[in-house]
């Protein structure tokens, strides 16, 4: 990260922060107004509820609050509906009051009759008081016993499954959460909240179609809203549809500009289709709002390095360590700018720690044997990469780096049986091709040697092609 950029987020963090902190001050002077249109025991226990929940904002980090702000927005509109459709119910749907929100215009009815309905009741209300409020501030466990207290005192009262549902989700009970959310679909209807926690927890649950199903059918309900965008982004990727992923992160971040981690996951499926420029606007764009997030500098480190930007991707990847020093991937991923930038022992110390951290980490063991081997240190190469193919038999790699250790070492039938199995696992290595060439020329085999070096030159290894003009015509 540059000094400009070093300078530059704090600036950005302070700004969310300010629009967040207005935000809940408008929510809060919102509830004050909605509480002089009705005396309903219900309503108003609910905007206590919301009131107190957004008074803890204000002890927290604002900054990084935009969704749990959005969520008691969201969650207060839709009590104003709630209460409409239960007073209506009752009441003469003539006499009405207007209440103003902060974006549009909602109708609040008058009772003209008192309530009866029994989360009134003073034991139901602090139940829901107390869910809502332990279910505001994560605490997940007790909010579930809350709201399971209200479902046995009001089994109908269908808002206590959707969030116990949620708080079963926030908790990684996905099996409890999908029954929970599927009674209050099934009590009340679909809505735009809880389709979006039951995509969410089929998700989790790998159950990949039906959360594309209800994500599909929120944005059919709420085509201005970032977040199922961002979700069926999440499930496009999962599934393979790179190119629909990146779509739908776009739209969520049309809708939402400031929807980080939407930046972040379109950042990642650009790197993983090459194209790295754009993919590193993505994270920079994420990372100078968070500043602590390791994916990020991870893969930012990584385009980094595919750019040849080597010093940006070893500071990128320091920070990582920093951030967490006990990731054994760190460690490697700065090994291998460290040996890119010709730091060969530096390389060997962090292949060394990523191994300590992961002692069955294939590839820490083959990196490490290639460092060794650019030091001209064969035979400790050797054992490392034995250690890396005995870990992962499969690793094409791992053979790829063995049969040059087993060239250098004069071991030619080694040499060849490493290329052979190199390309049986992946037939398009134009090393293995050369080097097997190389292996076949020494034996005496020029006529092998020859037709391996054809197929490495056709597969783009310009060398080859100079071993042929050589030996070959």
């Amino acid at each position: 990260m540059t000094f400009e950029e070093l300078e530059y987020a704090p600036k950005m963090m302070k700004q969310r922060y300010d629009q967040n902190a207005a935000k809940v001050d408008n929510l809060i002077n919102w509830i004050f107004e909605l509480k002089k249109q009705t005396s309903d025991n219900q309503f108003l226990s609910a905007m206590d509820v919301y009131y107190k929940l957004l008074k803890t904002f204000y002890e927290k980090d604002l900054a990084r609050y935009d969704n749990e702000i959005r969520n008691v927005e969201f969650s207060i509109k839709e009590e104003i509906d709630k209460y409409n459709t239960r007073v209506k119910d009752v009441n003469d749907r003539n006499n009405t009051a207007t209440v103003v929100e902060p974006e549009k215009t909602t109708t609040i009815v008058k009772e003209e009759t008192a309530n009866t309905n029994s989360v009134a009741d003073e034991k139901l209300k602090k139940l829901w008081e107390s869910g809502a409020i332990n279910f505001g501030t994560q605490n997940f466990s007790q909010a579930i016993i809350d709201y399971t207290n209200v479902i046995q005192l009001q089994p109908d009262y269908e808002y206590s499954y959707r969030n116990r549902g949620a708080s079963y989700y926030y908790r990684g009970d996905y099996s409890l959460a999908l029954v929970d959310l599927n009674k209050f679909i099934d009590l009340k209807g679909v809505d735009s909240f809880t389709l979006y926690y039951r995509g969410w927890t089929k998700y989790c649950l790998k159950d990949n179609m039906g959360a594309l199903a209800d994500f599909n059918k929120q944005i059919e309900l709420d085509p201005t809203s970032a977040d199922p965008y961002y979700g069926r982004g999440v499930v496009k990727s999962e599934l393979g549809d790179a190119n629909g992923a990146i779509n739908d992160y776009s739209k969520s971040i049309e809708l939402k500009p400031d929807f980080l981690v939407a930046y972040k996951n379109r950042g990642a499926l650009y790197q993983s289709q090459g194209k790295y420029s754009i993919a590193l606007a993505d994270l920079n764009k994420f990372i100078e709002s968070t500043f602590n997030d390791g994916f990020a500098f991870n893969q930012r480190g990584w385009i980094k390095y595919y750019l040849k930007d080597n010093i940006g991707a070893l500071a990128d990847f320091n920070k990582l360590i920093e951030l967490d020093p006990t990731s054994f991937y760190a460690y490697y991923s700065r090994g291998s700018v460290k040996s890119e930038l010709g730091d060969e022992n530096g390389a060997i110390n962090d292949y060394s720690k990523s191994i300590e951290l992961k002692p069955d980490f294939s590839m820490g063991y083959n990196n490490r044997g290639w460092a060794k081997y650019k030091l001209k240190k064969y035979s400790e190469a050797l054992i490392d990469l034995n250690k890396s193919i005995e870990l992962d038999p499969s690793n094409w790699v791992a053979y790829d780096s063995r049969q040059e250790t087993k060239y250098a070492l004069n071991d030619l039938r080694g040499c060849i049986e490493d290329c052979n199995r190199a390309l049986s696992l992946n037939d398009k290595i134009p090393n293995s091709f050369f080097f097997r060439g190389l292996a076949y020329f020494k034996q005496g085999n020029k006529t092998k040697a020859c037709e391996d070096w054809s197929k490495s030159g056709e597969q783009g290894k310009a060398e080859a092609y100079e071993m042929i003009k050589k030996y070959c015509q």
